[in-house]
């Protein structure tokens, strides 16, 4: 089924088909993994933020948040390790493409070098034992108890997201970090399956809102991308105008999109968002 509530179904239902599907997905994919194992690593990492998504859209009614988040997130960021090196040379050879610039054969040569010399993890290894936590995760789920259901299981996580994502985007705008950027990319993101899981109470309406979150994080994603080029590359690189200029057009689309996103008040969403659940039980009804 898809990643969305469905009517008919209790959130405690719900949260365990999620989970199982995710985890699932992602065991499959990490054993699969040997003959391109960035694209597994990709994939699965992808599948452990919706996980987390669902945990924190949950969080205000479920006692084992904290643990299962936590177990989550230390499972991916394993994984994450493997990822952000070979990201480093994809965002060189982009920049340069998109820019339209003369590489400088040299400076590429030095960050193939560098990069290899620091890829000392067995990738296949990791994705193995990342599949085990996914499995003992879905075992797990199948034990899962709630303590409430309908929309009041949600809003608690729905609207501290939400309020976090909106003072994220205020923290950046102000001092706009590597650091905060990328918290508030994080945040996005959560905020984007939020929206994606309680979808089918407004489908026109929240699925758009999830699309601009999408965007959002993509923008930040490719910004965080060239802070880790940055991070890489000796400070006076041909290349840091292009990266300082194009950063600076991520920044200003993001600041943008992030205010479209959250123009209202947490409270004020929090209450749209319970009225469009409202509804959309009652005609199921």
């Amino acid at each position: 089924m898809a990643f969305k509530f469905a009517a008919g179904e209790t959130i405690e239902t719900g949260l365990r088909r999620i989970v199982a599907e995710q985890a699932g997905k992602a065991a499959l994919a990490a054993r699969d993994g040997a003959d391109d194992p960035q694209a597994a690593i990709h994939a699965v990492r992808r599948r452990c933020k919706k996980i987390r998504a669902a945990l924190r859209l949950v969080r205000g009614s479920f006692p084992d948040y904290r643990r299962e988040n936590e177990a989550v997130r230390d499972a991916a960021r394993a994984l994450g390790r493997l990822r952000d090196r070979p990201v480093v040379l994809q965002t060189y050879d982009a920049l340069v493409r998109e820019e339209n610039l003369t590489p400088d054969t040299a400076e590429r040569d030095r960050l193939v070098q560098s990069l290899a010399t620091s890829m000392s993890d067995d990738p296949i290894a990791a994705l193995e034992s990342f599949a085990d936590e996914m499995d003992e995760l879905v075992a797990r789920s199948e034990d899962w108890k709630l303590k409430r259901d309908g929309f009041a299981a949600l809003e608690e996580g729905l609207e501290k997201t939400y309020h976090r994502t909106r003072k994220a985007l205020k923290v950046a705008q102000r001092h706009p970090t590597t650091l905060h950027l990328h918290d508030w990319r994080k945040l996005a993101k959560y905020h984007g399956h939020h929206l994606g899981l309680i979808s089918p109470s407004a489908p026109h309406v929240l699925l758009a809102s999830r699309a601009a979150a999408n965007d959002l994080a993509d923008l930040l994603g490719r910004h965080h991308d060239l802070d880790m080029l940055a991070g890489s590359l000796p400070a006076d690189t041909s290349l840091a105008p292009a990266m300082a200029r194009r950063k600076r057009e991520l920044e200003a689309e993001s600041f943008r999109l992030g205010g479209e996103l959250t123009v209202e008040p947490p409270d004020a969403f929090a209450t749209r968002c319970s009225a469009y659940w409202a509804d959309w039980v009652a005609e199921k009804k």
